[in-house]
């Protein structure tokens, strides 16, 4: 039993991680877009 909570165990710790993850990636997008859009209208 102890096997199964630690198996959920990592694989939470690793959904969690990927969502950090993927909204790390589109945060930086938006900003190198909005860094973009800024610089082009000046």
């Amino acid at each position: 039993m102890s096997t199964i909570s630690e198996r959920i165990r990592a694989r939470l710790v690793s959904i969690r991680f990927g969502q950090f993850a993927s909204v790390g990636v589109v945060g930086a997008i938006c900003d190198n877009l909005v860094l973009a859009l800024g610089s082009r209208s000046r």
